[in-house]
C-alpha cells in the first residue's frame, strides 16, 4: 500500500486559487454530492445482485 497523504482545505484553497477554503469546501460538497447521487443506487444494485 502506499503511504496515506493529508492535505488541508486551506492547501488545496491555496492551489486551486480560490479566494478562500469556503468556496474551495462549497465546491467540493457539491459535486460529492451530485456524485453519490448518482453512485449510490448503482452501488445498492450492485449489492443487491451479488
Amino acid at each position: 500500500m502506499g503511504q496515506l497523504t493529508i492535505v488541508t482545505d486551506k492547501a488545496v484553497q491555496q492551489r486551486l486559487r480560490h479566494e478562500n477554503s469556503k468556496l474551495t469546501l462549497d465546491i467540493y460538497a457539491l459535486i460529492t454530492n451530485n456524485s453519490s447521487k448518482k453512485t449510490d443506487p448503482e452501488f445498492a444494485d450492485m449489492m443487491a445482485n451479488q
